[in-house]
């Protein structure tokens, strides 16, 4: 999951159709792990509320995660304003639980 820590919450982008949006609209209590060493052997999951963003995000926090992920979206052989087209829907998560393993 790609996505921007701002010390409050996870902003993610998703594209629309996503299942994950239904899914989110159904039941907002939502789990994100995510590996905490290059090798993938440390695991951090958040659990936490999330939340389908219908106003627009403030543009230094989408200018900081497209920043943070300008060469995955180069892989994608995509630029920048085509991921933000494809990749339109703001999802924030606020975490509520943090868990190591």
């Amino acid at each position: 999951v790609w996505f921007h820590w701002n010390g409050e919450d996870l902003l993610i982008f998703s594209q629309p159709q996503a299942g994950k949006i239904r899914q989110i609209a159904a039941h907002p209590q939502v789990a994100l792990h995510f590996n905490s060493d290059e090798a993938g052997n440390e695991v951090v999951g958040f659990l936490g509320e999330a939340r389908i963003v219908h106003e627009p995000v403030p543009a230094d926090r989408t200018k900081a995660y497209l920043r943070k992920y300008r060469a995955g979206i180069l892989d994608l052989e995509m630029t920048p304003a085509a991921f933000q087209a494809d990749y339109r829907v703001p999802i924030l998560v606020r975490p509520t639980v943090l868990r190591g393993f």
